[in-house]
């Protein structure tokens, strides 16, 4: 009985997930997405530099998973079969620098971006759980400085390494 509540589970969260709305949501954001070039160069500012520098005496990184209920999120989940299927970085306790790599909210290209926790709570069914890294001043500065390293290249959210476990990098 139990086999047929877990079968009965995946196929209405498949149903939920691969509705028509989500698809079509999902295709309609494909052309902005671009695993062959990198995009959004210089998307973080120098001032969220200077804020997450300013961040150095708190020992600490925060990773941040969560599940936004996006349509996206939605897919992954289906496949995974995790409950969280986004992962992010914050350089403070308050949460006011968290970056990941996401599909830019139509605001920004696709790539490395801020986030806010505003986003994290889009829908009613969404969550969101941090947890705290103790670090080094010196090893959250060169985290820090890999990401102004990052942003300075450019980069790409590469949809096709999500499925394919396979990247194309600039040369």
């Amino acid at each position: 009985m139990e086999n047929i509540n877990t079968l009965r589970e995946t196929l209405n969260q498949g149903q939920k997930s691969l509705s028509k709305e989500n698809i079509e949501d999902l295709l309609k954001d494909m052309p902005r997405h671009n695993s062959f070039r990198y995009i959004n160069q210089g998307s973080l500012t120098d001032e969220y530099f200077r804020f997450a520098r300013q961040t150095l005496d708190d020992l600490h990184v925060y990773i941040v998973i969560s599940n936004t209920g996006s349509p996206a999120g939605e897919v992954i989940s289906l496949f995974t079969k995790k409950q969280y299927n986004h992962a992010s970085l914050s350089f403070d306790r308050n949460l006011k620098t968290i970056i990941s790599y996401n599909g830019g909210e139509r605001i920004y290209p696709p790539g490395l971006n801020m986030e806010t926790v505003k986003y994290f709570n889009k829908k009613r069914d969404s969550s969101i759980m941090a947890y705290s890294i103790p670090i080094s001043s010196e090893k959250k500065k060169a985290v820090i400085d890999t990401i102004s390293e990052i942003n300075k290249e450019g980069n790409a959210y590469n949809l096709i390494g999500l499925v394919l476990k396979f990247s194309f990098s600039q040369t």
